[in-house]
């Protein structure tokens, strides 16, 4: 016969996964009453909580804080980006706020495959100015940023258009050829067409 607990693993719904921690709750041995919790720390008293998943912190290794969280408990919230419904784990929290040193009021507000996505695009978008200031980049450099041109396009993460034509006109000259150069081509293309359908649809409102 299975446990309380496992049953209630069973029974929970599946929300965006967690490299670390999957997509169940993470119950504890400490009890804790909702009321409790939500009367601990400001932020929690407009949440949902899962009380049987809290953990007990550890303040004096949190950041200065008026009002410091004394517990940490799984959170259901909702991606700012993808809207999936995901847990902010009561052990991130206490990763976050007594080993990285993070705000006492800082909030999740991404599940974690967004977060990576977001610093993925930070990245190249960071990469792409760098190569792009490049006055003479040789071949390979001009194929990496062109990649990260077609990346940034796929992902709607670049507003300025122009800047990936000037890559996509220097990639026609040097690397007419490349399978990778006319893919950029291609989504440059229709990402003008969506931007002008846009325009066009922001003039007819008007």
């Amino acid at each position: 016969m299975k446990r309380w607990r496992d049953r209630r693993k069973d029974s929970q719904p599946s929300y965006a996964p967690h490299p670390r921690y999957g997509t169940g709750l993470q119950y504890t041995n400490l009890s804790v009453r909702e009321e409790d919790l939500k009367a601990s720390y400001w932020r929690f008293r407009d949440e949902t909580l899962f009380p049987e998943t809290a953990l007990r912190a550890n303040t004096t290794a949190q950041g200065y804080a008026v009002f410091p969280r004394p517990f940490y408990v799984d959170i259901l919230k909702t991606c700012r980006d993808c809207d999936r419904q995901f847990i902010f784990y009561a052990r991130e929290q206490k990763y976050w706020f007594e080993t990285l040193g993070f705000w006492i009021d800082a909030d999740c507000v991404r599940c974690a495959e967004c977060r990576l996505r977001r610093r993925r695009i930070d990245r190249v978008r960071r990469r792409f100015g760098e190569r792009r200031r490049l006055p003479n980049p040789d071949a390979g450099t001009l194929r990496r940023l062109v990649e990260d041109a077609l990346f940034l396009l796929r992902e709607r993460a670049i507003v300025d258009l122009q800047k990936v034509a000037e890559v996509k006109n220097r990639a026609l000259r040097e690397l007419p050829n490349e399978p990778v150069t006319r893919q950029l081509t291609h989504a440059l293309l229709q990402a003008r067409r969506v931007e002008a359908e846009i325009e066009r649809d922001f003039i007819n409102r008007d």
